[in-house]
């Protein structure tokens, strides 16, 4: 749970309200979730999406994490829409996406105690 939560919590629509579409967010869901407790189990007391998926986990398609069904979907969206840069907007709409399933998973889903703040253009997570 996070201890000073501001802000409320939700969860991206891009996927829609459909069976399947429910199912690709719980993938998402499920895949942020493993991630974090890894890096708990890591030792690792602070971290952001940045730490965790950007770097070297940066490409999540490539990759195969989950999380990169935001980014397609985006960008299919972001074309569609007309777009000068819908690569750009994905992956960036993508972050943020990504950014309000972490706040769900650690405040709805994990029993540890967070602290969340406000660093630049991240919400920054510590175990307390």
């Amino acid at each position: 749970m996070i201890v000073n939560i501001k802000g409320g919590l939700r969860l991206p629509r891009i996927f829609g309200n459909t069976p399947a579409g429910k199912a690709k967010l719980q993938r998402c869901i499920d895949f942020v979730r493993d991630e974090v407790v890894k890096t708990i189990a890591s030792g690792t007391k602070t971290f952001n999406v940045q730490t965790l998926f950007g770097g070297d986990n940066y490409n999540w398609v490539q990759l195969g994490f989950p999380i990169g069904d935001l980014w397609i979907d985006l960008e299919q969206k972001y074309i569609n829409e007309g777009y000068a840069d819908p690569q750009w907007q994905a992956e960036h709409q993508a972050g943020i996406y990504v950014g309000m399933i972490m706040k769900y998973v650690c405040h709805s889903v994990l029993k540890t105690n967070f602290k969340m703040k406000n660093e630049f253009n991240h919400i920054t997570y510590t175990i307390v």
